[in-house]
């Protein structure tokens, strides 16, 4: 397994209460998996009371408050009672990986912070040198997906890997590196498109199992030009 990070992933720490600007607690809905759930029913006091109040029992979702839809556990500081009272470890998935975050691959797994943190924001803005992506090999095996499109996550990965390197190119102004880029990615995916459309038409053996067809090699040229 392969995993790619940004060079400040690992350096991320939340800082939370009054000297976070914001807060991840309020507005957005949160749902609690059904392994920290589990784990919740077993809080005595009053602590526990309210959990068993507030979060659905079913859905795991915590009933917000107020205007600003606050999670029912972050009081007046801006702090979280449940990690006040039992530690990060009480902490469902959701809360404690945010906004840490994994797109999942076929034998890749690429992780990136969410720029809804105010404090993310702030370290990228902060930046001065070009964000280098860092890759660990671990040993791990995973079942290969077969109706993963390894041809299509290809061309995705190289392109991406080019518009990284010009976002970069300090030569060109910022505007230029954008309308450059949005250029690439328009051009690109209207080969992509265009695969797709021929897909949708298969038929027999290819369709049952999901099968994309190719690019043909004027698109593969195309998309090398681009």
């Amino acid at each position: 397994m392969r995993y790619y990070y940004p060079d400040y992933f690992k350096d991320f720490k939340c800082v939370g209460g009054m000297a976070c600007s914001d807060s991840c607690c309020h507005i957005w809905q949160i749902t609690v998996d059904r392994k920290t759930l589990k784990k919740y029913k077993t809080v005595k006091g009053p602590l526990g009371k309210r959990m068993a109040e507030k979060i659905d029992p079913k859905t795991g979702d915590i009933c917000p408050h107020g205007d600003e839809n606050r999670c029912e556990f972050l009081n007046d500081d801006n702090l979280c009672d449940i990690v006040s009272e039992l530690g990060e470890d009480y902490l469902c998935e959701t809360c404690y990986t945010h906004p840490r975050h994994e797109e999942v691959y076929d034998n890749v797994r690429e992780r990136s912070l969410a720029i809804t943190c105010p404090i993310v924001c702030k370290q990228l803005l902060e930046r001065k040198e070009p964000v280098e992506i860092i890759y660990e090999d671990k040993k791990e095996i995973e079942k290969r997906d077969r109706k993963f499109d390894e041809e299509l996550f290809e061309i995705l990965l190289d392109a991406r890997d080019n518009l990284l390197k010009l976002q970069q190119d300090r030569e060109l102004t910022i505007s230029q590196r954008m309308a450059l880029s949005l250029g690439i990615a328009h051009d690109i995916e209207r080969r992509i498109r265009a695969r797709n459309v021929r897909s949708r038409d298969t038929k027999g053996i290819k369709a049952i199992f999901g099968i994309k067809n190719s690019f043909t090699d004027e698109e593969k040229e195309e998309i090398t030009k681009i």
